[in-house]
């Protein structure tokens, strides 16, 4: 019997997050939190999604892997000829995703 995709749901009520919690510099939130991954040994932690749109509004995201972090934000390498290279050249607004699941499925 197959599953129905509307009832797949995992439960992620470990923690909640409070705005007071949460630090006003969002690079140094993001510390925090990689801090947390990489003693959780989630799998892959630097993988991220990148969307980026072109300036009509074309979106597009892939996977990529992020290579630094330093006050001014996240590095990743891509070819300036890429679509996403093209695309961050037209629009420099994007967005990154990231999901942590450790090997152990939590």
């Amino acid at each position: 019997m197959q599953k129905d995709i509307a009832d797949i749901r995992k439960d992620y009520k470990l923690r909640s997050l409070l705005e007071s919690d949460v630090e006003p510099d969002p690079i140094k939130q993001f510390q925090l939190w990689w801090n947390e991954a990489m003693v959780s040994n989630i799998d892959e932690p630097n993988a991220m999604t990148l969307a980026t749109s072109t300036t009509s509004g074309k979106p597009s995201a892939r996977i990529v892997l992020l290579k630094g972090l330093n006050p001014e934000g996240f590095i990743f390498f891509t070819n300036y000829e890429s679509r996403k290279g093209n695309d961050l050249k037209e629009n420099p607004i994007a967005s990154l995703v990231f999901f942590g699941k450790n090997s152990k499925g939590k």
